[in-house]
């Protein structure tokens, strides 16, 4: 690819390259993208039929409607990518050290682009992109340098974390996502009418704020998100390894907004502000599906709430392989009670028999 990339002219700048393959401008992509998906085991016909509905009624690319949907994971998607179109995939280990063309490619237009140079070699420069349909900003990283352009693939999570190590960028600072949502901020939920708090609550930037929470409590691994008003501020931890870990700390004029958008999430009364509340959260994160658990408590600053996070995807349901990793022998004991139960064979009635001897019982 890259070969074929330095052998473009003077006049013609040099763009970014991969196998040629039908994109989604194209007609037939839903159909060769969804084959491929397919014959790699990463989802089945119903699951293509049910997205390629929703990607006509939204209007949206197949693929991306499926992450979604929680149909396929960003990683899967990633790999998808690469076997679509021959590139290959960087890995965290890929990342370099130093931030490459650093003066050259601002921070800014890298995460908007969601692009990430891992090297240069003979002035070509090797890019990572999440999304390799992304032609323009592809086009205009290769104009800007004067520089044939190599593509990979790289999965969101990785390039998220390569941007905090790189440029330490925290995402955090209140800007950004933080400033439109302030935007749209109201000072005190009891100040206003029900309605207009659902409505500020609806607004995108607020959408935005709350997604962000809870996509980042699931990529760092944290058990528990919470959200506490103060005075002044509105402060979200997170619960890391037993230890709540401050996230980031929101403007209090978002504090309503905030709430009531998680409120609705979990199909809570956005009305009822001085009674505890329970509800549930079903969302894609990353397209896997995470389940969410809320609570609402009244404090003298507003509503506390907590999240607590169930990432089905990391749950280990095989006891024997669970019992390996365990040290206490009590536990692994029990383990191994369940385990004889199964071999042996148990009846209600109390008597143990052995699985060959039922087996021929029943079938006689």
């Amino acid at each position: 690819m890259l070969a074929n990339a330095q052998t473009l002219t003077r006049e013609e700048p040099p763009t970014a390259a991969m196998a040629k393959v039908v994109t989604p401008k194209e007609e037939g992509f839903a159909d060769a993208f969804s084959g491929l998906l397919v014959s790699e085991g990463l989802v089945d016909l119903g699951a293509v039929a049910r997205a390629r509905r929703a990607s006509e009624a939204a209007g949206e690319r197949l693929d991306t409607v499926m992450v979604k949907l929680g149909l396929l994971s960003e990683a899967d998607l990633c790999g998808a990518y690469a076997a679509y179109c021959g590139l290959k995939v960087i890995r965290p280990s890929d990342v370099p050290p130093q931030p490459v063309l650093a003066d050259r490619l601002k921070l800014p237009f890298l995460k908007a682009s969601r692009t990430l140079p891992i090297s240069t070699s003979d002035r070509s420069l090797l890019l990572a992109t999440v999304d390799p349909f992304d032609e323009e900003a592809h086009k205009a990283i290769g104009y800007m340098l004067g520089w044939p352009v190599e593509l990979a693939v790289i999965a969101p999570a990785d390039i998220e974390r390569a941007f905090r190590k790189l440029y330490q960028d925290t995402g955090h600072h209140a800007g950004g996502d933080d400033q439109g949502a302030i935007a749209v901020g109201v000072a005190d939920g009891n100040e206003i009418d029900v309605e207009r708090l659902r409505d500020i609550a609806n607004e995108a930037p607020i959408i935005r704020l709350v997604n962000q929470i809870i996509a980042g409590a699931v990529e760092r691994g944290a058990s528990d998100v919470h959200i506490e008003p103060g005075r002044d501020t509105v402060l979200v931890r997170f619960r890391l390894d037993g230890f709540l870990q401050q996230e980031r700390v929101v403007p209090s004029t978002l504090k309503a907004a905030l709430t009531t958008r998680i409120k609705i999430m979990a199909k809570l009364d956005i009305a009822e502000r001085r009674l505890p509340q329970d509800g549930r959260i079903k969302t894609a994160v990353r397209g896997t599906e995470i389940d969410v658990r809320v609570s609402t408590l009244p404090t003298a600053f507003g509503e506390s709430l907590v999240l607590r996070i169930l990432d089905r995807s990391r749950v280990e349901l095989d006891f024997f392989k669970a019992r390996s990793r365990s040290r206490n022998p009590g536990w692994t004991a029990s383990v191994d009670v369940v385990a004889e139960r199964h071999h042996s064979g148990y009846r209600p009635n109390g008597k143990w028999q052995d699985n060959d001897t039922i087996h021929r019982a029943e079938g006689a």
